[in-house]
């Protein structure tokens, strides 16, 4: 689905049924969506431009904060294909984001993650591992910097 004009992208969520009371509407520009799996979005999520790449499962908590430019993934391709083969070739993975965590500006998190309830993940990173709860993340690939 691509969103030709502020506010589709929202209210295709919100038609879905998954999206919860107090979904923040703000997405600034167009973005791409593979809808072949549903976004689930709790109360009070803030996706500030975000890339939801739905190939597979997205589940956010409450009160999801994301900063600008910021990409959710949840498919790749085999790297030990090639040509045609390797385009054609989709892995996926769910990825969960537990309630209250504040993932700052351009973030990607990939297939296969679990972020923790309160977690914070610092700009700029690529989260490959699932990140505990209550923990601050950041680096490329991601990891751990202290306790929250």
């Amino acid at each position: 689905m691509r969103s030709t004009e502020k506010g589709n992208t929202s209210n295709y969520f919100r038609k879905s049924g998954n999206v919860g009371r107090s979904f923040v509407d703000y997405i600034p520009e167009p973005r791409y969506f593979n809808v072949n799996k549903p976004l689930i979005t709790g109360e009070g999520c803030s996706l500030v431009n975000t890339l939801f790449d739905c190939n597979d499962q997205i589940t956010l908590g409450n009160f999801v904060s994301f900063g600008h430019d910021c990409s959710c993934l949840t498919g790749s391709h085999d790297y030990y294909k090639i040509n045609e083969e390797r385009q054609n070739s989709i892995i996926r993975g769910p990825i969960t984001i537990e309630s209250g965590v504040w993932i700052a500006s351009n973030v990607t998190i990939c297939m296969g993650v679990t972020i923790g309830k309160n977690s914070v993940i610092c700009a700029g990173a690529v989260v490959i591992h699932d990140v505990p709860p209550n923990e601050m993340w950041g680096g490329v690939p991601a990891k751990f910097i202290k306790k929250i």
